[in-house]
């Protein structure tokens, strides 16, 4: 092996701390600080459960893109088909950016520092808020590349500073004590497997398949080009990550299990911040974590806004990238000012569909890794489909109530709960995603047998 393939320990930190600041984001804040409020009791295998998705899921996902040495997530599904690699690719590229992720940036911003003081008249202030936002994401996204190096340099590790000193105030002096708290449902019966759900929410899993291509490209600049030594490094470096992540969601989670006394009920994480910076640091306090989240979140949503246009100008080189762009921050600033809880609302279903399937592709990655010659095309499709499957079954079940509770729709997600193992705790995809394998493995062997 080549001496230069075997990064040192600065190397590996730096490629550690690329991964942190790739995922790092809104939703690494919000959901965490939510799901503690409700899980009150239960905070500890909820925690559980978020890490194993939040973490775990995204990590598995830079590392079977980095075996499978593909770039793109067109490249990266398409065992199971082009029109199948373009059609969920454009899906997630949307999900994690103008539909949903970026959308998302703007509102806990706005959220953390603004809506507490807005009363009634707080879709008026969000409409203001979100517009100069957006013309300033326009504005930086055109020159990104010098901007994003500059804030994320200070205003990061500034905000997360600010974050530790909140979270040591909560750990001196907590409001109430997380287990005086009664779990909310479902966390008072599923709190793992609910937690494990939430973990979908940061939409980490999803973003790793887009952001492998940056851990690749850093990895091929560094000399390391061996496919079993880009795995190895990829995996030490995100020890760093996996720690400080782990040490981050569980501040978050306990601020929010004993801040249930401090908020009123139903809020938000990004409400929920506000109330709890409010509580320990005064106005003060909320303002300077408000300026410090907002500009961590503007600096996401450039750099979301970046990668997309330069993804979808790839796909299709046709529309221009500025093209791209300029729709891209119109839609997400449309999308915005439905509010951060519509955001959630809408997204949920739409990650209960991408998530199986990313799940699905990454495990047949790693298999396809180890063994080449065994696993075909249509092991990736058949899988895909029995997924997918119960995904749209899982898409329909978390659709907002006044939409699950038609008829149609009632009666299919009660079949499904009844019918489909595992299926109440969010895992109903992994047994058909099982039994498609098995059928593919089946045709493959009876195909190979006939042709002897």
């Amino acid at each position: 092996m080549d001496k230069q393939s075997k990064l040192s320990v600065k190397q590996l930190l730096g490629l550690g701390t690329l991964l942190f600041g790739l995922f790092f984001g809104a939703g690494n804040v919000i959901f965490p600080v939510k799901m503690g409020q409700d899980a009150g009791a239960y905070c500890l295998p909820a925690s559980i459960g978020f890490i194993l998705t939040a973490v775990g899921l995204p990590i598995l996902g830079i590392i079977s893109s980095a075996l499978s040495k593909e770039k793109s997530i067109v490249g990266f599904t398409m065992p199971c088909g082009k029109k199948f690699a373009y059609f969920y690719s454009i899906l997630l590229y949307l999900t994690i950016g103008p539909f949903f992720a970026i959308p998302r940036t703007a509102t806990v911003a706005f959220e953390v520092g603004i809506r507490t003081y807005t009363g009634e008249k707080s879709g008026i202030f969000l409409f203001i808020y979100s517009l100069v936002f957006f013309i300033l994401v326009w504005i930086f996204s055109m020159k990104a590349n010098r901007i994003m190096d500059v804030v994320g340099r200070f205003m990061t590790p500034l905000f997360i500073i600010l974050c530790a000193i909140l979270v040591i105030a909560v750990f001196v002096s907590p409001a109430s004590r997380p287990s005086e708290n009664i779990p909310a449902v479902p966390y008072d019966t599923q709190a793992l497997s609910q937690g494990m759900l939430d973990g979908y929410n940061t939409m980490d899993a999803l973003a790793s398949l887009v952001f492998a291509g940056v851990i690749m490209t850093s990895l091929n600049r560094m000399g390391v080009t061996e496919e079993r030594e880009v795995a190895i490094s990829t995996l030490k470096a995100s020890l760093f990550t996996i720690l400080f992540f782990i040490l981050l969601y569980g501040s978050f989670v306990y601020l929010g299990a004993s801040s249930r006394t401090l908020t009123p009920e139903g809020q938000n994480g990004g409400v929920i911040m506000a109330y709890v910076s409010r509580h320990y640091f005064g106005f003060a306090g909320q303002i300077l974590l408000a300026l410090i989240i907002g500009v961590a979140c503007l600096k996401t949503a450039i750099g979301l806004i970046v990668s997309l246009s330069q993804a979808f100008h790839e796909l299709f080189p046709a529309v221009s990238y500025t093209s791209f762009q300029i729709v891209f921050i119109l839609v997400a600033f449309l999308i915005a000012n439905f509010g951060l809880d519509q955001i959630i609302q809408w997204s949920v279903p739409v990650l209960m569909f991408l998530y199986p399937l990313a799940i699905v592709l990454i495990f047949l990655r790693f298999l396809k890794t180890a063994f080449p010659t065994k696993i075909s095309n249509l092991h990736f499709q058949l899988s895909c489909l029995m997924a997918g499957i119960v995904g749209i079954f899982d898409l329909m079940k978390a659709l907002p109530k006044f939409t699950r509770s038609w008829a149609p729709i009632t009666k299919l997600t009660h079949w499904a709960d009844s019918s489909i193992p595992f299926f109440e705790s969010g895992l109903g995809f992994f047994i058909p995603a099982i039994l498609g394998f098995i059928l593919a493995t089946t045709i493959v062997s009876a195909k190979k047998l006939r042709s002897k």
